[in-house]
Order: C-alpha cells, then structure tokens, then sequence
C-alpha cells in the first residue's frame, strides 16, 4: 500500500527511520495515521498516535504548582511518622515539591527524573528545573529505543 499523507507523526517515523526494513511499515504508519484501520487492534493504534503527538508536539513539559484535585498530596500533616530527613521530598517547603504525571510506562525515567530534581533542591540550587523528557525522546533515543517506546510503551 502506498505510504500514509503528509503528517507530522508519520514525517518524525520517517526522519527517525522507525521501523526502516519492516515489510509492514507502510500498513503500521497507516495504522498509526487513521487507528480506525487497525480493526481489533484501534485501542493499540490509538495509543501509538497519543504518543507519537505528545512526542512531535514542540511543547516543553508543563509545571504548575497547583496539584489537580484528582491527584494524591504528600504532606507532613498527612503522615506525621515521616518527619525524620529519611522523606526528603516531605521537608522542602510545597513550591518546591514536585510530581510526574506519568501518560506511558516509563516509570523508568520519571523517577531518575524526579530524583535529579530533588537533587538540585538539596544542594541549593536556586530555581531548579526538571529535565525535559520529552526532549530526550524525541532528540536523543536511538531508532530501536523509539520503535520500543512509540509501538510497546517500553523502553
């Protein structure tokens, strides 16, 4: 089949030569383009265009110091047990604290991330800045690393 129409997620694939020698690749970007063509496999493929457009998207990640109310509150008021410097995180005064919302399984780079960020808070330095995720993706992982990410959510 021919290749899909002009897209950035499909124009990013094809840049970053994801699954370049796979006989199914132009019927997998159709899938990724249009995921009604996927037939049982439409959650899958939904998914795959989620990620690859947060992906293409050129935003940075967002911050915000208002926790969304559906999201769960560290607090020391919450757990009195923790006071000790063993939480780290729970002594920083509430606009330094930060949490991940975690869209994929990438559990294993949220938390090195978060750690970084704690990190600098510790050592005082001033205004500090959480490492852009996606930037890494989009920039900096090989073509093996981004097929595994954009079509298995893992890394």
């Amino acid at each position: 089949s021919p290749p899909p129409p002009r897209h950035p997620i499909i124009e990013f694939m094809y840049q970053k030569n994801v699954l370049r020698g796979d006989i199914f690749r132009n019927a997998k970007f159709w899938c990724t383009y249009d995921p009604t063509r996927a037939g049982i496999q439409q959650l899958k493929y939904t998914q795959i265009k989620q990620r690859l457009e947060r992906i293409v998207s050129q935003d940075q990640e967002k911050t915000d110091i208002i926790i969304p109310s559906d999201v769960h509150k560290f607090s020391l008021e919450e757990f009195p047990g923790y006071k000790g410097s063993d939480v780290f995180f729970l002594q920083y005064p509430p606009h330094l604290r930060i949490q991940r919302h975690q869209l994929s399984g990438l559990c294993y780079m949220h938390a090195p991330a978060v750690v970084q960020y704690y990190g600098l808070c510790k050592n005082n330095i001033p205004n500090p800045q959480m490492i852009d995720l996606l930037d890494i993706i989009r920039n900096h992982f090989t073509q093996t690393e981004l097929e595994r990410y954009i079509f298995e959510d893992v890394g």
